[in-house]
């Protein structure tokens, strides 16, 4: 009797993780669907000034984290004011970077890039730590590396600054989720991203004030702008809960399904058709990003 009870109960954790499981890779589904409207909405709007575009894309986690915030009785602007301030200064850096890629280049291509941020943080860890690479890690790097050779097809041209500006802001990023797993121990992220936000605004603000280059948005402009910053938030929020119920190891896969839904949209919106060399770049960097998230869980 008492056997049977506990496989009862065992059936249902069994459940229980396995509905989990699925409700994460549904969210990570739907945040590479917010993800790549991001990125379309952004290729929209490439006329508009840089900070424009960062200024709105921010704007609805500035309006609405604060009072998420405030109803869980968070400190609005954290605990470790040092970490937050530099966390911010990496995403800035790696949010122009990757807006700008998304302006100029193909679009598809330009996420492929943004996908590279894993490989960013094995090369700083090895520079700064001085870890050493094992082999898994290094055939990951390779594969990774050779994919990003076939989208980016190196060369001496004018299309090449956006790459350099993309692959910059790559190693921006790593830098910054390498802060992250220092802040994760004294702030919770909704105070992070709330941080972010802030930080975002204010000097998005003062450049557009330098620049002097606001440009007064009509209707529809305003819609699509609108658009970018929830498109931005609600993927932000969908990746947290991704995460959270679902590891790491098992949704990874499915943050790669952001740089295909990016080529269809980009095809039916835009009728750009990537070529053959960067359809089988971005299959070996998303290859090369399940195995880096596999790699992780088993060491």
């Amino acid at each position: 009797m008492q056997e049977n009870l506990e496989n009862q109960n065992n059936r249902k954790d069994f459940i229980k993780d396995a509905q989990q499981i699925q409700f994460g890779i549904m969210m990570m589904i739907i945040a590479s669907l917010f993800f790549s409207l991001t990125a379309i909405l952004i290729k929209s709007l490439n006329h508009l000034p840089l900070m424009e575009l960062i200024f709105f894309r921010n704007l609805p986690s500035f309006l609405i984290i604060p009072f998420i915030i405030r109803l869980n009785h968070l400190p609005i602007f954290g605990e470790n004011k040092l970490l937050l301030f530099l966390r911010s200064i990496f995403g800035f850096i790696t949010m122009i970077g990757f807006v700008y890629t998304f302006m100029k280049m193909n679009v598809t291509d330009a996420m492929a890039i943004r996908q590279l941020s894993p490989f960013a943080i094995i090369i700083l860890s090895k520079i700064f730590l001085r870890e050493k690479f094992n082999t898994n890690q290094l055939l990951i790097f390779n594969l990774a590396f050779i994919g990003a050779l076939l989208v980016i097809k190196p060369g001496f041209r004018y299309e090449m600054f956006p790459v350099i500006v993309g692959l910059l802001s790559t190693f921006s990023s790593a830098s910054g989720h390498t802060i992250l797993r220092q802040l994760r121990l004294s702030d919770h992220p909704l105070v992070i991203v709330n941080f972010f936000a802030f930080f975002s605004i204010i000097v998005s603000i003062i450049i557009l004030t330098i620049q002097n280059n606001f440009l007064m948005p009509n209707a529809m402009e305003i819609l699509l702008l609108l658009s970018l910053g929830l498109a931005s938030f609600l993927a932000q929020i969908t990746l947290s809960y991704a995460y959270r119920f679902a590891p790491a190891n098992v949704v990874s896969l499915y943050l790669y399904s952001r740089v295909l839904i990016t080529s269809i949209l980009d095809f039916i919106i835009f009728r750009e058709i990537t070529d053959y060399l960067s359809i089988i770049g971005c299959i070996l960097i998303a290859m090369g990003g399940y195995l880096y998230f596999q790699n992780r869980v088993r060491m």
